[in-house]
């Protein structure tokens, strides 16, 4: 596939631009056609709606190489293509066609599932001492662009500590003009082991020959993308948690009172706006991200209070090769007194001070701040020539310094000795990165407790479903 001629196109644009100044005319140029080539399964119209142009407009000349480039990462950052090229071929003074080559990526993915039931690896590898019977089996197909229109079919089926049933469905268009889109989900989750409490800051568990906990959740959710790079939903699900008796002698306040049923509804909205160059790992711009989630609607008295989550990432480049990252993350629980089973904060999932990540810290509002610096080591391409998906498979390595504040607020006398205190955790790391959304983090990380260790952190392709990942 021939590349993107950046150079061609700024010259062709300066020469339009002179050529009508000289013929004392404006400096449009009309786009007579919109030419894509190389798509097999993706719907045209999936392609069109991310272009800032569309066929039949005028556009100013010396406008058309930022045109260009904001078409480019629309289309990177739907994640549909591994290769997106743009040619122009000129029909006249100030007639164009717009050539769109791509090659689209691998679709139809069947898994088999290795995952560890434990927060992260390294709690896995050092705290649960690699213990295999904390690891989930089974198989998971992806069908992403399952009919061209850049939906998405999961299914997941997966046996060993925690089995799992899981059904996902994502429909970002309902028709071809439309903004609005929906998504379904359902899924259930057994486990004959589970955390029942924390104390000192990790996680107590217990383990049965029996069921410990069974959870069943159901949710769809309409979602609208105002623009190219905002993006809004709400969604209504549905909860309902069973553990055994064990788990409620054990810690009575598991779901509050001794009860061993936990169920209600919740409501989530969510918009976010994504200004970046690259949306799995930015190297400019910002993105933002606000959720507010009322858990308990009346049907049931199981729960009720608010959670509202904020998230503010700023990228930049201080050189061509010298970046800089830097990120606020808060949450604030209305209504505090709730179970713990719906208490978190930091600990879980992305949400950590890096040097942290064995243990958690309980509570309702937090405020996490990360600081970082990455340099462009290097960038290659691996050619193994097995599909033409996977003729070239580019890497880039960074090197990077960070630090990382946040402080924990519990308000209802958790067992937390790290809540109130100020967390500060600084290191060094490597990011190695490929398509598909193949992120591998080393980093030598030192908290604010004098301890000190390497950590891995993996973000694997098909699981990015959070694009804000640090």
């Amino acid at each position: 596939m021939p590349k993107t001629n950046w150079l061609f196109i700024i010259l062709f644009s300066f020469i339009i631009f002179f050529v009508n100044k000289g013929y004392g005319q404006n400096n449009n140029v009309v786009i007579n056609q919109i030419l894509i080539e190389g798509i097999k399964r993706t719907k045209p119209h999936i392609i069109l709606r991310e272009l800032p142009f569309k066929q039949g407009d005028q556009v100013n000349i010396t406008n058309l190489p930022n045109l260009l480039k904001e078409a480019k990462d629309n289309l990177d950052n739907i994640t549909l293509f591994n290769e997106i090229d743009f040619n122009i071929d000129t029909l006249g003074i100030d007639v164009i066609n717009v050539k769109i080559e791509v090659e689209e990526r691998w679709y139809f993915w069947p898994v088999p599932v290795f995952e560890l039931a434990d927060r992260n690896l390294n709690v896995w590898w050092k705290e649960q001492n690699r213990d295999f019977k904390r690891v989930n089996l089974g198989g998971k197909i992806y069908f992403s662009n399952f009919r061209g229109l850049n939906d998405e079919l999961r299914l997941n089926l997966q046996f060993g500590y925690a089995p799992k049933q899981e059904v996902r469905y994502t429909l970002p268009y309902i028709s071809k003009k439309s903004k609005l889109g929906l998504i379904f989900n359902a899924s259930r989750v057994t486990a004959n082991q589970i955390a029942y409490n924390t104390q000192n800051n990790k996680l107590s568990f217990i383990r049965d020959d029996k069921s410990l906990r069974n959870k069943i959740y159901t949710g769809i959710a309409l979602t609208k993308r105002k623009s190219y790079r905002t993006y809004q939903s709400i969604e209504l699900t549905y909860h309902n948690t069973k553990v055994n008796d064990t788990i409620a002698q054990l810690n009575p306040n598991y779901f509050k009172e001794g009860k061993t049923t936990q169920q209600y509804f919740s409501l989530y909205y969510n918009y976010q706006i994504d200004k970046t160059d690259i949306s799995d790992y930015p190297t400019t711009g910002y993105q933002l991200k606000f959720e507010a989630i009322k858990h308990g609607l009346g049907l049931y008295d199981d729960v009720n209070f608010w959670t509202v989550n904020t998230t503010l990432n700023k990228f930049g480049k201080l050189g061509k090769r010298h970046l800089f990252e830097s990120q606020i993350k808060t949450q604030f629980v209305f209504n505090k007194n709730q179970p713990y089973f719906n208490q978190s904060a930091l600990g879980y999932e992305q949400n950590f001070v890096r040097g942290y990540e064995l243990y958690v810290v309980d509570g309702q509002d937090y405020l996490l701040t990360k600081l970082g610096y990455k340099y462009h080591l290097t960038s290659f391409k691996l050619k193994p020539k097995i599909w033409s998906q996977f003729d070239n498979i580019p890497f880039d390595i960074y090197l990077k310094a960070y630090s990382d504040f946040a402080q924990v607020k519990d308000y209802v006398g958790l067992e937390n000795d790290l809540a109130q205190d100020l967390l500060f955790g600084y290191g060094v790391g490597v990011d190695i990165r490929s398509y598909y959304s193949l992120l591998a983090r080393f980093e030598y990380s030192i908290n604010a407790l004098g301890e000190n260790g390497l950590f891995l952190h993996l973000t694997l392709p098909l699981n990015n479903e959070n694009s804000f990942v640090w």
